[in-house]
């Protein structure tokens, strides 16, 4: 989106942006999110416990307060993480909308 020709109208930049913000809320991948956001968050969250506990994987995974404890913040997590990205994606969707609404306006 940086990519800044100052020469074109106004119109012709809509354009553009509109096109660009269509492929990628509504593209092939816009979904993708559902996926990637628990691997890397439970991948984080495993990298981040066994750091701490200064142990082995293996030897993190057979305390049971540790489990415990990876099993209720991942699920505390996943929950905050997809409502963020819900709320982030309707504001997206409506700044799409928006900007359309402008250009069939000029």
């Amino acid at each position: 989106m940086s990519n800044n020709k100052y020469n074109q109208s106004l119109k012709n930049w809509l354009k553009l942006r509109i096109s660009i913000l269509s492929k990628l809320l509504t593209g092939k991948f816009n979904k993708l999110y559902i996926v990637l956001i628990p691997v890397i968050y439970v991948l984080t969250i495993l990298s981040i416990h066994v750091y701490f506990e200064n142990k082995p994987f293996i030897e993190v995974l057979h305390t049971e307060d540790s489990i415990s404890g990876l099993i209720a913040g991942t699920i505390i997590g996943l929950l905050i993480s997809f409502v963020a990205v819900i709320k982030i994606r309707r504001y997206e969707l409506k700044n799409l909308e928006f900007l359309k609404d402008l250009y069939n306006r000029l």
